[in-house]
């Protein structure tokens, strides 16, 4: 978590505070604070935790401060010099400053959800337009829309001229008064809180069919797991695991995000299958079939590896490597998106090993090795990794090899071992 978030947060505190120094005494106090949640229970959402505690240090801190009588926060932009020093702490001054608050939140409550969102991402969690539209699964432009959409409607909501609305926003939006810092705080954290949050797993030879409170359908594949959280913006679901089918219901204002290991796929609605499966050869990466509508797939927050976003369309697949890179995108088959919903698994020309390996995952095949030699043959066909009996009949039907038995399974070896050299005459 610190690799990935604490340069981030050290920029964002620093533009709040002004105080570099004071900025990485707060990121490491706002670390320590959450891996102290960590340890106690699984943290699903651990960069909205992170930014809520910053925040919260950063009320402590600013009250500690005016008790004091002294003004901590450096100003954050030249436009907010004339905000700071003793007087943004007059009682009439913090009275306007809450009355000037409640009617923002007011008016961010009012937004149109997507422009909410934008808005709160950018001006409050401190991200830069391209980490917002990463965000929210959109491009740039779209999100200087709603940017757009909510400065107006902000602006429109404060008295004056347009150029000081527009200049008091990002006075109370930087370090403000006492009570917008803590109203701003207590907005974050109630965005951050998710509406439904829970983990689901399947054992080796399981399956599960799951309906979550949004509508969607999801079905988990053998040796599963996966981490959901649904916010008022956004439905997360992390795959950890395995591989998992979806049916997402359709909510053009909460984007579905699934998130597995270095990639990320963001839908509205449509029907979809992601893979995960680094123990099996040859399928370490992360796959992405569609098979109904399309589905945004993009680098995941602080993955290295950098390329566009990829727009997948129905009876697509898309393979990525370890690294997040993509592989090839190939036309499937109808149906092709997840055949292993009928507890069938088709293989097509991959080598001997590798194919035992998918089967493997499902059920024990009592195959206890694999002579090198044959290792490598080619394999196409269907099979019911439930029945191993079946299977290493057509094994044997298909390729030229042997099934040997031994005291912890049978030993696949050629049909017709070469003969051994015969020793040579001194």
């Amino acid at each position: 978590m610190i690799e990935r978030f604490h340069g981030e947060l050290l920029n964002f505190l620093t533009r709040r505070v002004g105080n570099r120094d004071l900025a990485a005494d707060l990121t490491q106090e706002s670390f320590a604070r959450v891996y102290s949640v960590a340890g106690a229970r699984p943290v699903m959402e651990p960069r909205a935790l992170l930014y809520t505690t910053a925040r919260n240090l950063l009320t402590d801190h600013h009250r500690r401060s005016t008790v004091r009588g002294t003004a901590a926060f450096g100003p954050v932009d030249p436009e907010c010099d004339e905000h700071a020093g003793p007087d943004t702490h007059q009682p009439e001054v913090i009275l306007d400053g809450r009355q000037r608050l409640q009617r923002l939140e007011q008016t961010l409550a009012a937004l149109p959800p997507r422009a909410r969102e934008a808005f709160v991402l950018a001006k409050i969690d401190g991200l830069s337009r391209v980490e917002v539209a990463q965000a929210m699964g959109v491009s740039v432009r779209t999100v200087e829309s709603h940017l757009e959409v909510a400065m107006r409607a902000c602006a429109q909501a404060l008295p004056g001229r347009a150029s000081s609305r527009r200049h008091a926003i990002t006075s109370m939006l930087a370090v403000g008064s006492l009570a917008c810092l803590g109203g701003w705080a207590g907005w974050a954290h109630w965005r951050a809180q998710p509406l439904y949050q829970q983990a689901f797993s399947t054992r080796r030879g399981q399956q599960q069919r799951l309906t979550l409170p949004d509508g969607s359908h999801l079905r988990l594949d053998t040796a599963t797991q996966i981490e959901v959280a649904f916010h008022r913006g956004h439905r997360n679901v992390r795959l950890l695991q395995g591989q998992a089918f979806f049916e997402v219901a359709p909510d053009s204002a909460r984007p579905f995000h699934v998130r597995a290991d270095a990639v990320q796929v963001t839908v509205v609605g449509t029907r979809f299958s992601v893979r995960l499966t680094p123990e099996v050869p040859g399928r370490a990466g992360v796959e992405v079939a569609v098979e109904h509508g399309r589905v945004r797939v993009a680098a995941g927050d602080g993955v290295a590896a950098a390329w566009q976003p990829l727009l997948l369309e129905a009876e697509q697949r898309a393979v990525f490597d370890t690294a997040g890179r993509l592989r090839s995108v190939k036309r499937l088959p109808p149906g092709g998106a997840a055949p292993w919903r009928e507890r069938l698994l088709s293989v097509d020309n991959r080598p001997l090993a590798q194919a035992l390996a998918e089967l493997e995952r499902h059920a024990p095949q009592g195959i206890a090795s694999i002579d090198p030699a044959v290792a490598g043959l080619r394999l196409s066909g269907t099979f019911d990794p439930h029945d191993a009996t079946s299977t290493r009949r057509l094994l044997t039907a298909a390729l030229p090899l042997r099934l040997v038995p031994g005291p912890t399974g049978v030993h696949l070896e050629p049909a017709q071992r070469p003969p051994a050299p015969a020793p040579q005459k001194k």
